[in-house]
């Protein structure tokens, strides 16, 4: 193997190329599901890049399921759905059943960014109102505070992975395809209230395919 071949070029997101190489040389070496793949040291040499890059690289590829990182073991191959990482400079058509799976990283990705928000910054919400003036459709009014609260947040690829697949569904009219019969409130409630269990079955329903969504407001515990 040429370790060259993998190297990349410094960029202001270098953990989005990272993951693009690892996922590269996984493909190219054909490492099947369940192989262990380099340590942080051996790729950070490889890539010429930093740890910690290499770090938030990873990460990526694990919310993917791609990679799979076991305590005390090292990171493994998993089974990886059949995309990668939303491209700025993606050309192509993609079918509505693609578009499903980036709607499931999207959601996911929100609800990491909430949790992990609400874990670190449990005050953020004491004025819940102050920020729903003029956001009357749902998915305007949630995008934007999924992005005021990943900002907040300390790992630049988890908010950068959202924010491309957000883009990439605003881009094929996703969002106005999906009819959820919800208030932006009922949210923004459970947000302030740091519910995390109705906030996890908030997340549960709306990942739901689309057609079943029109049930997000029922069910929750009390």
């Amino acid at each position: 193997m040429d370790d060259l071949e993998y190297k990349i070029k410094r960029s202001q997101r270098m953990f989005e190329q990272v993951a693009k190489r690892i996922g590269d040389y996984i493909a190219s070496e054909k490492l099947p599901v369940g192989s262990k793949i380099p340590t942080e040291r051996e790729l950070s040499s490889m890539l010429e890049v930093s740890r910690s890059s290499i770090r938030e690289g990873l990460r990526v590829l694990e919310l993917l399921r791609f990679l799979e990182s076991k305590q005390g073991e090292g990171t493994f191959v998993s089974s990886p759905p059949s995309f990668l990482i939303p491209s700025h400079e993606l050309g192509s058509s993609l079918e509505f059943e693609t578009l499903n799976q980036y709607f499931e990283i999207f959601i996911h990705c929100s609800e990491k960014i909430v949790i992990k928000h609400i874990n670190n910054e449990p005050d953020t919400y004491k004025n819940r109102n102050a920020q729903l003036e003029d956001e009357e459709d749902f998915w305007n009014g949630f995008c934007f505070q999924i992005e005021v609260l990943g900002k907040k947040m300390n790992n630049p690829a988890l908010l950068s992975l959202w924010q491309n697949t957000k883009n990439l569904l605003l881009k094929y009219g996703y969002f106005s395809k999906l009819h959820v019969d919800i208030q932006l409130d009922l949210f923004i409630s459970l947000l302030y209230k740091k519910d995390i269990t109705n906030l996890n079955i908030f997340f549960s329903k709306l990942s739901a395919p689309t057609g079943t969504k029109d049930d997000l407001t029922h069910e929750y515990e009390t």
